[in-house]
C-alpha cells in the first residue's frame, strides 16, 4: 500500500454530483490508496453519498444556469491554483476547455463520454466540434469506445481508450425461474414504452406459466418520456406488474438487481447510438442477469449467446426476445454470464487502464 506521505495529487472535476455517475465513484474508491484525491461537483440536491479517504467539494447548484457554470469553472480554477495537483482530471462538459486553458497541474486530462445523441444534424455537428476542440487544451483524452474516438476525429497521440464498467451489485448465485424484468438508465429518447408493449403481449402468453414482473429506474429531463411510460402502463391495466420507480442512485438500485433475473438495455438504432455502449450492460452482467440489448455496434460486441439476447428497437422484436429467453431458460448459467463480461469490472479497469494513464 502507498503510504500518505508518497501520495500524488488528483482533482477530478465533474458537474454531476459524486455518487451520480457510477464510474468516477469507483474511480475513487479504487484510487485512493495512490491518490490524495478531491473531487468537485454541483450539488444537485440529491442524497450526499460519502466514499472514506475522498475529499468530496460541493459547488451550489445555482437558479442561474450561466452563474453557476462560471462559478463552477472559476472555483475549480482557484483550487488548482491553490494545491498543486499531478493530475487534472475533467469530465466533459460545455467550456470545459477553460479548464485546460487555466488550471494548474502537471498532467491535465479530459474525459469524453458519449457524442451528441441529439436528433437535430446541426445540434450534434456543434456539441461533437466542442468535444474536438476543447482536446486542444489538456495533455491527453480518454474516451470509452474506440468508435467514439474515431467518430469524433480525437487525435490519436494523446488519446487512451478507457472503457465503461461496472462492480458487482450482487453476487447471489441466480435462479432463472422466473422472468423478472430490470430497466435502469436515462428516459431521454429511449422509447422504454415499447419495451412495455413487448413486454404486454408476452405477459398475456406466457402469464400461468411464470412469474413476471417489470420494474423501471430512471428518469428523463423531458418529462413526456415519463409520461408515455406511466400511460402505457395504465392503458394495460399493469400496475402491480410492471412499476415505474423514478430516480434511484446506483446504491438503491442494488435491492431491484437482486430480485431481477433480465437486465433492459434499450436504446434506439440510430447512427448516433451505435457506437454508445450503455453503462448497465456491464452492471446487469456482472450481476447475472440475462440481458436483452437493442442491435447496436458496441451492444453486438459485448452480448453473446452466453449472456443475452439482441433485438431490434420495436415492440414485437423485444416479445421475441422475451420468448427466446424464456425457451431456453435451462442453458443460461450464473457463473458463465458473470465471467463473460469480468474484464470490466471496474478494480480490473482501475488497476490495468486508469493507472497507467494518469501516469505523467
Amino acid at each position: 500500500m502507498v503510504k500518505p506521505t508518497d501520495k500524488k495529487k488528483l482533482l477530478i472535476v465533474n458537474p454531476a454530483q459524486f455518487g451520480y455517475g457510477a464510474g468516477y465513484h469507483y474511480y475513487c474508491k479504487n484510487l485512493k490508496d495512490a491518490f490524495d484525491i478531491d473531487f468537485l461537483c454541483i450539488d444537485k440536491g440529491f442524497t450526499k453519498i460519502d466514499e472514506s479517504k475522498i475529499n468530496i467539494i460541493y459547488w451550489p447548484d445555482e437558479k442561474n444556469r450561466l452563474k453557476r457554470l462560471l462559478g463552477f469553472i472559476y472555483h475549480a480554477v482557484r483550487l488548482s491554483w491553490g494545491k498543486k495537483y499531478d493530475v487534472v482530471f475533467c469530465v466533459y462538459f460545455r467550456w470545459v476547455y477553460l479548464l485546460g486553458l487555466f488550471c494548474r497541474g502537471d498532467l491535465k486530462i479530459l474525459d469524453i463520454r458519449t457524442v451528441s445523441l441529439s436528433d437535430n444534424a446541426l445540434q450534434r455537428f456543434l456539441y461533437n466540434g466542442m468535444n474536438l476542440f476543447s482536446c486542444l487544451f489538456f495533455g491527453k483524452i480518454t474516451t470509452i469506445t474506440k468508435s467514439i474516438a474515431e467518430l469524433l476525429k480525437l487525435p490519436s497521440g494523446k488519446t487512451f481508450y478507457l472503457p465503461l464498467g461496472a462492480t458487482t451489485l450482487d453476487d447471489t448465485v441466480k435462479n432463472y425461474d422466473k422472468t423478472h424484468l430490470l430497466y435502469i438508465g436515462t428516459l431521454h429518447n429511449r422509447q422504454i414504452e415499447k419495451t412495455i408493449e413487448g413486454f404486454v403481449r408476452f405477459y398475456k402468453k406466457y402469464k400461468n406459466a411464470v412469474s413476471l414482473r417489470y420494474d423501471i429506474i430512471g428518469f428523463s429531463h423531458d418529462l413526456a418520456d415519463e409520461k408515455r411510460i406511466v400511460e402505457t402502463i395504465e392503458e394495460n391495466n399493469l400496475n402491480s406488474i410492471v412499476v415505474f420507480h423514478g430516480r434511484k442512485n446506483h446504491l438503491q438500485v442494488k435491492e431491484y438487481i437482486q430480485k431481477a433475473t433480465i437486465g433492459v438495455c434499450f436504446v434506439p438504432q440510430k447512427p448516433y447510438y451505435d457506437v454508445q455502449p450503455p453503462t448497465k450492460i456491464f452492471e446487469y452482467v456482472l450481476s447475472g442477469l440475462i440481458t436483452i440489448a437493442t442491435n447496436t455496434k458496441e451492444n453486438r460486441r459485448l452480448i453473446t449467446d452466453i449472456n443475452g439476447v439482441i433485438c431490434e428497437d420495436n415492440a414485437d422484436s423485444f416479445c421475441a426476445a422475451l420468448e427466446k429467453i424464456y425457451a431456453n431458460l435451462d442453458e443460461y448459467n450464473d457463473r458463465k454470464i458473470r465471467d463473460s463480461l469480468n474484464e470490466y469490472n471496474w478494480e480490473n479497469i482501475v488497476k490495468n487502464v486508469l493507472l497507467p494513464i494518469l501516469e505523467k
